[in-house]
């Protein structure tokens, strides 16, 4: 399939025919795999990604916006892939500021994996499954638009709520001595 006929069936699609978004799925949905996978290194991943790209993409307001699809798609996935990768970086500085702080010294991966078990396990405890879910969405790097879609909150509540949850969670590590 060549640009011009993707662009015909966006074209189409943003003229109200939904069914050539399959036909744009079938094209990018290969691509954006293969982007997404070497920015992430896991096939998981990068399917997710490269998934909600497209889907996020079928389920826009205004596509007639979107001026140059495969510009938005790319950055779209791209968005997706750093969001992931900023929070795993952060969830490595949280476990080595850990270990910096009992002075631990070097942490075998095996430690490290073991530590943030424990912490999920804490925070699980000391979260209903409702704010737990919430946290969950925001660790994996969803913006609280995107949590309030996916858990049916305004995205004013869910940042009120990830205040709330941050500050008890704040109190719970400093009394485990965390």
């Amino acid at each position: 399939m060549n640009s011009e006929s993707i662009d015909q069936y966006w074209e189409e699609f943003k003229g109200g025919r939904r069914e050539s978004f399959g036909l744009i799925y079938k094209h990018y949905k290969p691509l954006l795999l293969f982007f997404c996978l070497g920015k992430v290194k896991n096939i998981d991943l990068a399917e997710s990604f490269a998934s909600e790209s497209l889907i996020k993409t079928l389920t826009q307001e205004n596509p007639e916006k979107i001026k140059n699809l495969e510009n938005w798609l790319f950055t779209l996935a791209r968005n997706l892939c750093i969001s992931h990768l900023r929070t795993v970086k952060r969830h490595n500085e949280i476990l080595g500021e850990l270990y910096a702080d009992k002075s631990i010294g070097e942490n075998p991966e095996v430690e490290q994996k073991q530590s943030l078990e424990n912490i999920n396990e804490m925070i699980k405890q000391e979260l209903n499954d409702s704010e737990f879910q919430l946290w969950e969405l925001h660790s994996q790097g969803f913006d609280n638009h995107e949590i309030s879609q996916k858990v049916g909150m305004n995205p004013k509540t869910v940042a009120n709520k990830k205040s709330d949850i941050r500050i008890r969670l704040r109190v719970l590590l400093k009394r485990n001595d965390y």
